[in-house]
């Protein structure tokens, strides 16, 4: 794979997180699922480093259960460079009702649409 250029510069990237993790009940019940660990580091570090290798600049993260967790943990950590917007759902709203929900915050069209709990490292 080349190395990745600044393709998401121009566009939001909006992360649907505000599951309400019912599958990993008994696991994470402290934290939302992009807040899992790995390596002593949230998931969503992750992805946002990643997101950032592609020159991402803007980041719509779409929250609802345990929002206040991951809005904590962004209060208290530095991703220079790069915005990152949170809005959390007054309720479950599922996967198009979540991202209708978000519309009004985005800056861009397109905009890229992910998932919050799943990854697939692919060259955008």
């Amino acid at each position: 794979m080349s190395e990745p250029k600044g393709c998401l510069s121009d566009i939001d990237i909006v992360v649907l997180a505000g599951g309400l993790g019912t599958r990993l009940k008994g696991v994470l019940d402290d934290r939302p699922k992009v807040m899992a660990p790995l390596d002593d580091r949230p998931y969503l570090d992750f992805l946002i480093s990643w997101l950032r290798r592609f020159g991402a600049r803007r980041i719509v993260l779409g929250l609802g259960h345990m929002a206040d967790v991951v809005e904590a943990y962004l209060a208290e950590t530095d991703y220079s460079g790069i915005e990152i917007v949170t809005v959390a759902e007054p309720s479950p709203l599922g996967t198009a009702g979540a991202v209708r929900y978000l519309r009004p915050h985005f800056q861009s069209s397109p905009v890229l649409v992910m998932n919050g709990d799943s990854f697939i490292d692919v060259d955008l």
